[in-house]
């Protein structure tokens, strides 16, 4: 029964099913009686590994549901399944499965009420987090996110509108609550990388000394913030120090690739297993500091790391192009 979905989320999806639409009334009934399947199955002292189990297929099967075009049409419809959502959350959020993408009615919502918070926060135009964080909130709607993210978003912009803070303040947040997005990752990056050598110590301090509110942070796929500033900081202080040494500039390796071809030749030869075992963030630092590409002389971790997770058919589809032309010449050059 707990692997099973059916019972009241099966009657919701029938509603909407692409028949007849459901009147009100009909659907508040439906809507009760999956509360009601919820609370049995609470009461029904499972162990938290099967409630858990069967809240995420809840969770997940009720996301499919209120995305199809059918839910969007009617706004009593939208408010009873929103507020369902909300119940599911708050009376059910120890089991319910937060990484599952929210659907459309739900973004919505939430980026209404967000958009009230931040309407008086006026980033300085020469503050790259805070125009960026503030274009990102407003278009969140078009972003594919989570349930937890679009939570975890809602009280980053409740702070934003009780503190309206400055560039400092706003990272010193961002580190402390870990908004481990890339693109913050990757402004902060860009912005050290023409540092000297006593700012970026200054840098590593002042991330350093941030305490963290919590772990579980923005993207659960990544590190802490913290760590991949921390991380950064300290190999860009160790690649300074060995120029320093040898008196010289280090001159990097130019490669005429763009950035996410390059991401995707080094996504290939990680999951063919041909570059030992080192982690992928020792990987990303290395390849930073030692390479340049077609269009970007100082490549940043957090901009490869986004095209080394975020391959396009269209970005693979060239670089299948060019080992084509590699065969060939292989071919040619080999095998006459």
């Amino acid at each position: 029964m707990a692997d099973d979905p059916k019972n009241g989320l099966q009657a919701l999806s029938e509603a909407f099913s692409g028949g007849p639409v459901v009147c009100l009334c009909r659907l508040s009934a439906i809507v009760q009686r999956l509360r009601e399947d919820w609370l049995g199955m609470t009461l029904s002292h499972l162990p938290d590994e099967t409630l858990s189990r069967y809240f995420s297929l809840q969770t997940a099967g009720l996301a499919d549901i209120c995305d199809r075009p059918v839910v969007t049409e009617n706004t009593g419809h939208l408010n009873l399944l929103n507020a369902l959502i909300d119940d599911l959350f708050r009376i059910y959020g120890r089991y319910a499965d937060g990484s599952v993408a929210a659907p459309a009615i739900r973004k919505a919502e939430r980026s209404g009420l967000l958009l009230q918070h931040i309407i008086l926060w006026q980033p300085a135009k020469n503050d790259p987090v805070s125009n960026w964080l503030k274009g990102f909130l407003s278009r969140m709607e078009c972003e594919v996110l989570s349930f937890g993210q679009l939570d975890y978003l809602q009280e980053l912009s409740l702070y934003i509108r009780a503190n309206l803070p400055c560039e400092s303040q706003l990272v010193r947040h961002l580190i402390s609550i870990n908004f481990n997005h890339l693109e913050v990752f990757g402004i902060l990056c860009t912005s050290f990388a023409e540092m000297s050598s006593d700012q970026l110590h200054r840098q590593l301090a002042d991330a350093g000394q941030v305490p963290l509110k919590t772990i579980a942070g923005y993207d659960s796929t990544w590190m802490p913030l913290k760590d991949m500033l921390c991380g950064w900081l300290k190999e860009q202080m160790s690649l300074d120090d060995r120029v320093a040494a040898a008196g010289r500039p280090l001159r990097k390796l130019f490669i005429d690739l763009p950035v996410a071809h390059l991401a995707c030749l080094l996504r290939l030869f990680h999951e063919s297993k041909l570059l030992g075992t080192g982690t992928l963030a020792d990987l990303f630092r290395q390849v930073c500091g030692h390479i340049s590409t077609k269009r970007q002389p100082s490549v940043s971790e957090g901009s490869l790391s986004k095209e080394f997770y975020g391959v396009s058919q269209q970005t693979a589809a060239r670089v299948k192009g060019t080992l084509e032309q590699m065969i060939t010449l292989i071919d040619q050059k080999y095998f006459p």
